[in-house]
């Protein structure tokens, strides 16, 4: 094989790459920036607040901030599994800090899987929740990029 043809390969095999990058990356903005605030909005008119929401895994999206929080929680002996992307950077402890942690979820009456954890200041804001003594670490900790 020539390295003309060689070339062509790599190139083709590093376009296709920028491409699927680049899709999820948007992808990962529409649900941070668009979808998210609509789902919260719609659990702010019907909410109820419970304190036993459990972080159960994280995945870093992008390399700057961008964090899946997986977490679970259960309602009438019934355990739902949810995820919420946030824009979060923490001064000394470092993501992995939340794993595993009790953290407040908001969720729609009725209906559940449409769930928010509330972890930064301006989520319980938002629900109208009086922040708790016991999270008050993040205040210190967590660095807020202002996302909803």
């Amino acid at each position: 094989m020539s390295i003309f043809i060689k070339k062509q390969i790599l190139l083709r095999v590093a376009i296709g790459g920028a491409i699927i990058t680049s899709f999820f990356f948007v992808y990962d903005m529409i649900n941070v920036y668009i979808l998210r605030p609509q789902r919260k909005q719609k659990i702010k008119s019907s909410i109820e607040i419970i304190n036993g929401g459990i972080v159960t895994k994280i995945k870093r999206i992008n390399k700057v901030s961008v964090l899946d929080i997986y977490y679970q929680f259960e309602i009438n002996n019934k355990i739902y599994l949810q995820k919420n992307a946030f824009s979060l950077n923490f001064k000394s402890f470092g993501v992995n800090y939340l794993f595993e942690r009790k953290i407040p979820v908001a969720f729609e009456i009725g209906n559940p899987e449409n769930s928010f954890i509330l972890i930064r200041p301006k989520d319980f804001e938002y629900f109208k929740v009086p922040f708790p003594d016991s999270l008050k670490w993040i205040k210190t900790d967590v660095l807020d990029d202002g996302s909803n």
